[in-house]
């Protein structure tokens, strides 16, 4: 069934997560932007509109983003944007040739091609997917690597890649791969005496932890920190932090000091309408009227 029909040349299909859509380039209006076009009644929208190129699209598996390519700074780049082509944002930013993205089956990570640090020829990099962290490099040879996409369990990359002679279809496994919720099948829960290296060494699937070592925000754990957790040596973990909303602490950031000025476990005038008693078994703890919109 054809869906678009045209002189211009419409190319990089990609569905979204649920099958109602296709993102695709087009240069239908003069040179290459990010349209998408619904299956069921071809209703055409334009997402990207301006005088550089905007190319190879692909969807977030939840399907409230796509990633792109771009030359709009003078070079590629990678961008990221929401489906209706809002919040545009610019993912790596640097002077390399950054092409070919696709996400991760858990949203977090891109993995793309490029010639990132003054290569010669493209090799296959990961990145966070709000760019807060500097490029992964994941192979390392040099010929061409390109066209890159994560396996859905996202232990594994496939590119493509000359390296034999000819443009061949090649398997790498992924130094960052996520831990699919699907296939946790045990975990620790631990809130005090955090150690981040003792986790890390055990083979659990699923790590609970305060988000701080001690519960204050001065010592909380930082994204570098807990990115070495989740791809520790005794296997890829899944990481989430532990937070109360049935009891308020006041060792935490968000405790006011006037709300127990006295300390006497009672809340005193003036404080929150949720806020309650102090919790006899553990001191510092007050109850909380946690349905209360306040």
């Amino acid at each position: 069934m054809q869906l678009t029909n045209n002189p211009a040349k419409d190319c990089e299909p990609t569905f979204s997560p649920d099958g109602e859509w296709i993102a695709l380039q087009s240069n239908r209006d003069g040179n290459w932007e990010i349209y998408k076009i619904n299956v069921t009644t071809a209703e055409t929208i334009r997402l990207t509109n301006n005088p550089a190129d905007d190319c190879e699209p692909n969807w977030s598996p939840t399907g409230d983003k796509i990633v792109f390519q771009s030359n709009r700074d003078g070079n590629w780049e990678i961008y990221t944007m929401d489906t209706d082509g809002t919040n545009q944002r610019n993912v790596t930013n640097d002077p390399a040739e950054d092409t070919d993205p696709s996400f991760s089956s858990d949203g977090t990570r891109i993995v793309y091609s490029s010639n990132y640090g003054g290569l010669e020829e493209p090799e296959i990099f990961i990145i966070n997917a709000d760019g807060t962290q500097k490029p992964i490099r994941v192979t390392n040879n040099p010929t061409y690597d390109g066209a890159p996409s994560f396996s859905p369990d996202g232990t594994k990359i496939a590119f493509e890649s000359d390296r034999s002679g000819n443009l061949d279809i090649w398997l790498i496994n992924s130094p960052v791969s996520s831990m699919s919720w699907n296939s946790v099948n045990d975990f620790v829960y631990q809130l005090q005496n955090i150690d981040l290296t003792e986790i890390g060494n055990t083979k659990f699937d699923l790590v609970i932890i305060d988000y701080s070592q001690n519960g204050s925000d001065e010592s909380r754990f930082t994204a570098e920190q807990i990115n070495a957790l989740k791809n520790s040596p005794g296997g890829h973990k899944l990481v989430l932090a532990y937070m109360s909303i049935g009891e308020a602490e006041n060792y935490r950031w968000y405790w006011k000091n006037e709300w127990d000025a006295d300390n006497d476990g009672n809340p005193d005038p003036g404080a929150p309408s949720w806020l309650g008693p102090s919790n006899p078994d553990w001191p510092g703890n007050y109850k909380v009227k946690y349905w209360e919109s306040g």
